[in-house]
């Protein structure tokens, strides 16, 4: 009888052995192709080439850097990273995806942890708003070019890392009496006074 006691008190050995084997299972990488064991180093290399070679740096899903943090987890770790993929940026400022636009802006730029910034921006309502989101990374922003679509004021404060600056007005036709498309563009060094 003890023999009968002490089987029903332990696991059954198919019990015991499909533990084992999802222990296993969670142990081995989930990616076993040759692209998941590249250093981590020369998998960011491939990276940086595979970044747009254009102006169109805006943050889309379909496009590299973002794409790379949806493949799996490891590409995301170590796109997440690599501050160089993030120093790029292009975005359309509108009223209406304010809140949408901040907290992007905001993810994308912390990133890059203090890497030089070359930002472009498509500004279609006042400088302010923009200014706010930018005021925290200003000291890292290299290149600066802003298009504005409206009429404001602009001020470029803090900005002690910058080498380039655009501007571009162009002001929209239902304006008759500020019609016009002007641009600025200043580049060198800036010394601080």
């Amino acid at each position: 009888m003890q023999t009968t006691d002490s089987k029903v008190n332990s696991p059954p050995a198919s019990a015991t052995t499909g533990a084992v084997v999802v222990q296993s299972n969670t142990l081995r990488p989930v990616c076993s192709s040759a692209i998941c064991r590249l250093p981590t180093e020369i998998l960011s290399e491939i990276f940086v080439h595979c970044l747009p070679q254009d102006d169109d740096f805006s943050p889309r899903t379909r496009l590299a850097p973002l794409l790379f943090t949806m493949i799996c987890r490891r590409w995301r770790q170590v796109a997440i990273g690599f501050p160089r993929l993030w120093c790029r940026l292009r975005l359309e400022v509108w009223d209406t995806d304010w809140q949408k636009l901040a907290v992007c802006c905001d993810s994308w730029l912390q990133r890059t942890r203090g890497c030089p910034l070359s930002l472009r921006l498509d500004c279609h309502n006042d400088w302010d708003k923009i200014q706010s989101i930018l005021q925290p990374y200003a000291r890292q922003i290299s290149s600066l070019e802003l298009h504005f679509r409206t009429k404001g004021l602009f001020m470029v404060e803090d900005f002690h890392a910058l080498e380039e600056l655009k501007i571009t007005l162009s002001v929209p036709h239902y304006y008759p009496s500020l019609s016009m498309n002007r641009s600025l563009k200043i580049a060198g060094q800036f010394a601080q006074a």
